[in-house]
């Protein structure tokens, strides 16, 4: 209802947002006054495990998605609007966030992912993941 445009407006004023990662959203909270966040805004799962999902737009653009199946940062056509979290702007970036460093034991995301630990980050609907802020994609 009315907590997006909320939160939308603290961003802009620079206040920062908290989510608990791995956690359901009514454990996170912005700032202590205020209330806890609804699920639409924390991120509930790692971006590289999401299933890819090009969205319902058509404002297509080459976007790259994490495949789990075969551990590879794969190219899609993104709609522009709607999908998911596992969507990234290039190979590059992908290979940054999802795929397994040699020693690392777990993939990035993986591990933040399933933490109790509060991370901070600014911009409504971030999270940490993987060393790094995610945000939900504007509709």
């Amino acid at each position: 209802g009315r907590v997006a445009p909320f939160l939308s407006l603290l961003a802009l004023l620079g206040f920062p947002l908290l989510c608990h990662v791995g956690l359901a959203a009514s454990t996170a909270h912005v700032l202590p006054a205020l209330p806890a966040l609804p699920s639409s805004v924390c991120p509930t799962a790692e971006p590289c495990g999401l299933p890819l999902d090009e969205g319902q737009c058509q404002r297509y653009t080459l976007r790259w998605y994490y495949n789990q199946r075969v551990s590879q940062c794969r190219p899609f056509v993104y709609s522009g609007c709607q999908g998911n979290l596992n969507r990234f702007d290039s190979k590059e970036e992908c290979e940054l966030h999802c795929r397994q460093r040699p020693g690392a034991g777990t993939e990035l995301g993986t591990a933040a992912g399933t933490s109790s630990t509060p991370t901070l980050c600014r911009g409504p609907g971030s999270a940490e993941l993987g060393g790094q802020c995610w945000s939900q994609p504007r509709l």
